[in-house]
Protein backbone atom coordinates (compact mmCIF):
# COMPACT_ATOMS: atom_id res chain seq x y z
CA UNK A 1 0.00 0.00 0.00
CA UNK A 2 1.52 3.06 -0.77
CA UNK A 3 2.36 6.04 1.73
CA UNK A 4 2.13 9.52 1.67
CA UNK A 5 5.14 11.59 2.58
CA UNK A 6 6.48 15.53 2.30
CA UNK A 7 9.65 16.29 3.53
CA UNK A 8 12.46 19.22 3.19
CA UNK A 9 14.53 17.09 1.12
CA UNK A 10 14.96 13.44 -0.94
CA UNK A 11 17.64 12.96 2.30
CA UNK A 12 15.32 13.16 4.63
CA UNK A 13 13.01 10.56 3.30
CA UNK A 14 11.67 8.21 5.91
CA UNK A 15 10.48 5.24 4.84
CA UNK A 16 8.37 2.71 6.85
CA UNK A 17 8.36 -1.04 5.20
CA UNK A 18 6.88 -3.95 7.01
CA UNK A 19 7.48 -2.28 9.70
CA UNK A 20 10.73 -1.48 9.74
CA UNK A 21 12.30 1.65 9.20
CA UNK A 22 14.77 2.99 6.57
CA UNK A 23 15.53 6.63 7.05
CA UNK A 24 17.59 7.08 3.39
CA UNK A 25 20.34 8.97 4.49
CA UNK A 26 21.14 6.11 7.16
CA UNK A 27 20.95 3.20 4.94
CA UNK A 28 23.54 1.98 2.60
CA UNK A 29 21.72 3.02 -1.16
CA UNK A 30 22.52 0.25 -3.19
CA UNK A 31 20.95 1.57 -6.35
CA UNK A 32 19.39 4.45 -7.16
CA UNK A 33 17.37 4.84 -10.62
CA UNK A 34 15.97 8.73 -10.97
CA UNK A 35 13.71 8.79 -14.31
CA UNK A 36 14.37 11.39 -16.94
CA UNK A 37 10.81 11.37 -18.48
CA UNK A 38 8.53 10.92 -14.83
CA UNK A 39 8.93 11.80 -11.18
CA UNK A 40 10.47 8.55 -10.05
CA UNK A 41 13.03 7.44 -7.73
CA UNK A 42 13.49 3.56 -7.77
CA UNK A 43 15.76 2.79 -5.13
CA UNK A 44 17.21 -0.34 -3.33
CA UNK A 45 18.02 -0.15 0.22
CA UNK A 46 20.20 -1.68 3.05
CA UNK A 47 19.49 -0.67 6.37
CA UNK A 48 22.46 -0.17 8.91
CA UNK A 49 20.42 -3.26 10.46
CA UNK A 50 20.76 -5.36 7.63
CA UNK A 51 17.20 -5.00 6.03
CA UNK A 52 16.84 -4.87 2.39
CA UNK A 53 14.17 -3.17 0.74
CA UNK A 54 13.09 -2.17 -2.61
CA UNK A 55 11.19 1.10 -2.74
CA UNK A 56 10.00 3.25 -5.40
CA UNK A 57 9.07 6.95 -4.52
CA UNK A 58 6.51 9.21 -6.91
CA UNK A 59 6.46 12.58 -6.57
CA UNK A 60 3.02 14.47 -6.46
CA UNK A 61 4.95 17.29 -8.29
CA UNK A 62 5.96 16.92 -12.39
CA UNK A 63 9.71 17.83 -11.90
CA UNK A 64 12.04 14.95 -12.11
CA UNK A 65 15.12 13.85 -10.60
CA UNK A 66 15.23 13.37 -6.73
CA UNK A 67 16.32 16.93 -5.85
CA UNK A 68 12.73 17.94 -6.67
CA UNK A 69 10.79 15.42 -4.86
CA UNK A 70 9.60 16.73 -1.52
CA UNK A 71 6.16 15.61 -1.73
CA UNK A 72 4.52 12.08 -3.21
CA UNK A 73 4.07 8.91 -2.13
CA UNK A 74 5.97 5.75 -1.97
CA UNK A 75 6.10 1.79 -1.93
CA UNK A 76 8.28 -0.71 -0.69
CA UNK A 77 8.47 -4.30 0.17
CA UNK A 78 11.20 -6.23 1.91
CA UNK A 79 13.80 -8.07 -0.11
CA UNK A 80 16.63 -11.19 0.05
CA UNK A 81 19.87 -9.96 0.13
CA UNK A 82 20.06 -11.71 -2.93
CA UNK A 83 17.16 -10.50 -4.62
CA UNK A 84 18.77 -7.15 -4.02
CA UNK A 85 21.82 -7.73 -5.78
CA UNK A 86 20.30 -8.77 -8.18
CA UNK A 87 18.20 -5.71 -8.85
CA UNK A 88 21.36 -3.51 -8.40
CA UNK A 89 22.77 -5.79 -11.39
CA UNK A 90 19.92 -4.84 -13.51
CA UNK A 91 20.15 -1.23 -12.82
CA UNK A 92 24.07 -1.49 -13.68
CA UNK A 93 22.43 -3.22 -17.15
CA UNK A 94 19.51 -0.96 -17.59
CA UNK A 95 22.50 2.37 -17.32
CA UNK A 96 24.93 0.66 -19.55
CA UNK A 97 22.36 0.43 -22.21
Amino acid sequence: MAQEFQCDSFEDLVFTVDDITFKYSDCDVMSEVEHTRFPTVELVLKSPCGNFAEVIVVSHDSATGKENIVRGKYEGIMIEEGVAKSLVKLAVERRNR
